[in-house]
């Protein structure tokens, strides 16, 4: 009975060491591609659901869309969500604008072969107003608010932040001197202020 026990134990744990590889594989290989090339289309955060189809949670993907179930665990070469990102068969081609490279594709094939296992749970947070959502908008480079201490910024960060320091009333002191700066950088990172020793070399290289 003791021994029965040992080896049910040791096969939760390849079941459970199986799993946690899989969550990873889609962590660093399908997750990533889903975000970035999918989701404008397949997502509740979508302007208009394409097919039917969403593929930010698991359920979704598992489920489908108006052409039938995206996946078939286990089954690649019959699994719609593989035959749209190779342009092939009758599924509507995805991405349409640009195909995915040949590695992505291969990606998702042995993902799918292995079960696609996905660790993703309920329903993804959407914002009120999802199009307007800063994280959800293209990358732009704002312009430099007017700031009133123009000779202080030393980069484009700064004047965003002596601007809003400014709005409030308050103004930035001047700068640490190497000593100070030591100190307070020790303090921060390790807890403990600098031994004399650091500090004479500090001081001698600054």
């Amino acid at each position: 009975m003791h021994r029965v026990a040992i080896i049910l134990s040791f096969g939760w744990a390849a079941l459970l060491s199986a799993d946690q590889k899989g969550f990873e594989y889609f962590e660093k290989h399908i997750r990533p591609v889903l975000v970035e090339r999918c989701y404008k289309c397949h997502s509740a955060a979508a302007k208009k659901l394409k097919g039917g189809l969403r593929l930010d949670t698991r359920v979704g993907l598992r489920k489908g869309g108006t052409s039938g179930d995206a996946v078939q665990p286990g089954n690649a070469d019959e699994s719609l969500l593989i035959q749209a990102l190779r342009h092939a068969g009758e599924a509507p081609e995805m991405p349409p604008d640009e195909p995915l490279s040949a590695n992505v594709i291969n990606a998702f094939v042995a993902w799918v072969n292995m079960g696609a296992p996905d660790p993703r749970t309920g329903e993804p947070a959407v914002p009120a107003a999802a199009g307007q959502h800063w994280s959800l908008r293209p990358v732009q480079q704002p312009a430099l608010p007017p700031v009133k201490q123009k000779d202080w910024p030393r980069d484009r960060i700064d004047h965003f932040t002596l601007a809003r320091m400014e709005s409030n009333g308050v103004a930035p002191v001047k700068a640490a001197a190497d000593r100070t700066l030591l100190r307070r950088l020790h303090l921060d990172l390790i807890g403990l202020p600098p031994t004399p020793e650091e500090t004479q070399a500090f001081l001698a290289a600054a």
